[in-house]
């Protein structure tokens, strides 16, 4: 397509296509049809005229949107087409397919399968981020290491498919117990791992906002939890509690992985002291540690 002043001039048959158009609907419409808001309208104008009118050409993947409001993912390219009429020209080419195949491959690297949770991988990094950030802040945040007291019972008992349903449950209530800014994964098997990144400067305080989750999270993973079982008419009732270890951490020098052993630690001296509880495990004696 051609335009001027961000008014589309000509526009060929495969575009007006592309954009669910009738032949010569196009001419005279403004680009923003094409955008899904005002705010990407602004944003792709700000960054790509000022290359175009330097002489430059430009180029972005851009989500776009149809007259009937569905969308797709182009590759934009433009230049100027003539610097006495400020007419420019862009061509859009569908690359829809491929980005999502990207979003599928990226989550298979990033997130749990059976969850949809963070895996261990995306948990580590954005616990480098929150630990990051902290430093700058002097804010603490908290990792909290969860591990379900019987679930190998209800394995052995009913399957590995019922097994999932418990672990589908968990991740739900996990997420119910945290703001939306935290991060709850799946650390492996019947392994969680919550990430409250951004709590307060106060350690006490912080450590008190912590506690609490904590103590949400175990209550919540204590009530009773109803299953499906292998039949339509077949329901399981079981009982899964939780050992939780807790560490704080602000602006220490840490490494993401002693932050995740010494939470690991704090969660087996729950076990070991009776299960379905929540053991802390301070910054300082965690230092020791190290």
């Amino acid at each position: 397509m051609t335009t001027k002043d961000r008014v589309i001039g000509w526009a060929n048959p495969a575009f007006e296509k592309l954009f669910g158009y009738e032949r010569g609907e196009m001419a005279g419409v403004s680009i923003r049809v094409g955008y899904c808001s005002d705010e990407a309208y602004q944003a792709f104008g700000r960054e790509a005229y000022p290359v175009i009118y330097a002489g430059g050409s430009y180029r972005t993947e851009q989500e776009c949107q149809r007259k009937d409001g569905s969308r797709f993912f182009a590759d934009v390219s433009g230049l100027m087409l003539s610097p006495e009429t400020g007419e420019t020209l862009w061509c859009f080419v569908d690359v829809t397919d491929r980005k999502r195949k990207e979003q599928e491959i990226t989550q298979l690297a990033f997130n749990d399968t059976l969850t949809a949770l963070p895996n261990r991988r995306l948990l580590v990094d954005r616990l480098s981020q929150a630990m990051t950030a902290n430093k700058r802040s002097d804010r603490h945040g908290a990792v909290i290491f969860i591990d379900l007291d019987n679930f190998k019972a209800l394995n052995d008992a009913h399957g590995h498919g019922v097994g999932d349903l418990l672990l589908l449950e968990v991740a739900d209530r996990l997420k119910g117990c945290v703001r939306e800014i935290d991060t709850v994964s799946r650390f492996g098997g019947d392994e969680f791992v919550v990430l409250l990144g951004d709590l307060t400067t106060n350690q006490v305080h912080a450590t008190e906002l912590a506690n609490k989750v904590a103590e949400n999270i175990r209550v919540s993973l204590a009530l009773p939890y109803v299953l499906a079982g292998g039949n339509e008419s077949e329901t399981i009732e079981h009982r899964c509690s939780a050992s939780i270890g807790v560490v704080l951490f602000s602006k220490q020098h840490q490494s993401q992985e002693d932050l995740l052993k010494w939470a690991d630690v704090a969660m087996y001296r729950s076990k070991a002291e009776g299960r379905d509880r929540v053991t802390f495990m301070a910054e300082r004696r965690a230092k020791q540690r190290s």
